[in-house]
């Protein structure tokens, strides 16, 4: 253990690195250990799994990012790292439900078509469950709307 310590002085191990270092060619990057390529051990096997629909990827260096807020001014925040130019962004509605999980590509503040910074991918908190009046139920959300949103951004580091 005191071993391994040592050896992250300089890169991040993932999770999974020792798993990986046995099987895969390992470079640094991006301040991690990261597979690049199988060092030929068990080729037929990994092909016969893809044949099936197994695919291995190891994400776990992606990095979460967690804003909370009123939502709107979330989506003030964001709407100039992201152009509805590429598509739907964070502010669209089939997204701010907290229903689906949006892709989009992140630029330099007020910089898109140049400065690209990568695709990202988020997920807003799913909104609460509206009170039904029917019943005599009246949570407290109805009296006092939460102001706050949560939403989480998945990006490369």
């Amino acid at each position: 253990s005191e071993d391994y310590n040592r050896r992250q002085t300089k890169h991040t191990w993932l999770e999974t690195h020792i798993w990986h270092a046995k099987r895969m060619k390992m470079v640094e990057r991006f301040g991690y250990r990261l597979a690049e390529h199988a060092s030929d051990k068990g080729v037929r096997a990994a092909y016969r799994s893809l044949l099936y629909g197994c695919l291995l990827s190891d994400i776990s260096y992606y990095c979460c990012t967690e804003l909370a807020g009123k939502k709107r001014d979330i989506i003030a925040s964001l709407s100039a790292l992201f152009s509805s130019d590429t598509g739907l962004t964070v502010g669209a509605k089939v997204y701010t439900s907290g229903q689906r999980e949006g892709k989009a590509v992140a630029y330099k503040s007020g910089a898109y078509p140049h400065h690209a910074i990568g695709p990202v991918q988020f997920l807003w908190q799913p909104d609460p469950p509206a009170a039904n009046p029917s019943s005599g139920d009246i949570s407290k959300s109805s009296e006092h709307p939460q102001p706050h949103s949560k939403q989480w951004i998945f990006c490369h580091p």
